[in-house]
């Protein structure tokens, strides 16, 4: 999986990371704004890959973004972990 997709900056040079071997992409993420989550479920969906989420939760480090704030609906969790 590629984690926080949302980091990268737009331009032609995703559709060639898209033909890596890799499985899915963090679609849903704690800090990730509603447009750039939309973004990249189209580009999953498109692309035949898999949705993932993560808080980015570490703990003290980063008290600010609590465990369990970004998750991922029951469809993409079976098509990870029971396909």
């Amino acid at each position: 999986f590629l984690a926080h997709p949302h980091l990268l900056k737009k331009g032609p040079w995703i559709k060639r990371l898209l033909t890596l071997p890799f499985d899915g992409l963090e679609c849903y993420y704690a800090r990730c704004d509603l447009n750039s989550e939309k973004r990249w479920l189209k580009i999953c969906e498109k692309n035949n890959r898999l949705i993932s989420g993560g808080s980015d939760f570490h703990g003290e480090a980063k008290p600010f973004i609590p465990l369990g704030c970004s998750w991922v609906d029951q469809e993409a969790y079976q098509a990870i972990f029971e396909e």
